[in-house]
């Protein structure tokens, strides 16, 4: 059972969250968890870094001179890497590698990640009643003040039609706004802090549920 702190703007605790029930650790936890982020970046790579080889550049393979009696090198054709303009040895060439994880290790990895940040106090739930009229960087960036996460990496989780919630942390350097219905495992690792607000804790119920 995990227990979530729920402190308002100055990081005074108020209550206790803890209704979200995880699967026991499992087993090779942290290889899976590499995969995924090996995954997730090899997903991003084009593949399509290519050169010149010598049967492709556009010069004539024919001999330029004898082999003997000139005084001058052996030379084989203008295609030769030694030469300038010549095509390249053993340059790289189009690739996709493909690489790939399954659904029970997708969970497993979030589900680690989760427990990681949990035993170091890295959710933050917030209670901070807020209209959509008040919603502005100045008010996001005096949170993070007050709260002792301003200068740190911090991922703010939230709901796809909170446009207001998005607007006022999205020019906030560190930050990273992360819908919760679309997680990314690499944006949520490389943060020191989740945080959400206690109007969403339905919505974080429900990503952290799908994860076991």
């Amino acid at each position: 059972m995990s227990i979530i702190t729920i402190c308002d703007r100055h990081g005074k605790k108020l209550e206790s969250l803890s209704a979200i029930k995880l699967c026991d650790a499992a087993a090779g936890a942290a290889d899976v968890f590499a995969q995924a982020i090996r995954v997730l970046r090899q997903g991003r790579r084009q593949g399509t870094v290519s050169c010149k080889g010598r049967s492709d550049v556009s010069y004539t393979n024919k001999k330029p001179w004898r082999q003997k009696g000139t005084g001058r090198a052996r030379a084989s054709s203008a295609r030769s890497p030694l030469w300038r303009g010549g095509g390249v040895t053993f340059g790289p060439s189009p690739r996709v590698k493909k690489l790939s994880i399954n659904a029970k290790q997708r969970k497993m990895a979030f589900r680690e990640l989760f427990r990681y940040f949990l035993s170091r106090d890295g959710v933050r739930c917030i209670d901070v009643p807020v209209e959509g009229s008040e919603y502005a960087t100045k008010w996001a960036s005096s949170l993070l003040n007050d709260l002792g996460l301003r200068g740190k990496k911090v991922a703010v989780l939230m709901g796809s039609p909170d446009r207001g919630l998005f607007a006022s942390f999205r020019n906030i350097t560190g930050v990273r706004v992360i819908d919760f219905a679309c997680p990314e495992i690499e944006a949520l690792s490389n943060v020191n802090a989740w945080m959400f607000l206690k109007k969403d804790e339905a919505a974080f119920k429900t990503m952290v549920e799908k994860w076991n």
